[in-house]
């Protein structure tokens, strides 16, 4: 757990990580998540965003070829037990 950052959130919110983590349920949570990044991305600037995939550090092209990931999900799912799969709905 961060603690910088519940200590900067703790005086404008000072119940938020308690009602977050305990008092809302995981749909809910994930509720409010979406929503949250629903408004934040509607705020958002092209320029901005550019700006943003340049300098973060965690967005980098995959260091694989992705049709050797495509290959391999379709080497997995193709040998999971058929009990596993989901029925024909399209």
């Amino acid at each position: 757990m961060n603690q910088n950052l519940i200590n900067r959130l703790q005086p404008s919110a000072p119940h938020l990580l308690e009602t977050l983590s305990e008092k809302l349920s995981l749909t809910d949570l994930q509720s409010l998540l979406m929503a949250v990044y629903e408004k934040r991305v509607l705020k958002l600037l092209a320029k901005k965003l550019l700006d943003q995939y340049q300098q973060n550090r965690f967005i980098k092209p995959a260091a694989i070829d992705p049709l050797k990931i495509i290959r391999f999900d379709l080497f997995a799912f193709s040998n999971l037990p058929k009990t596993l799969l989901a029925k024909n709905i399209f």
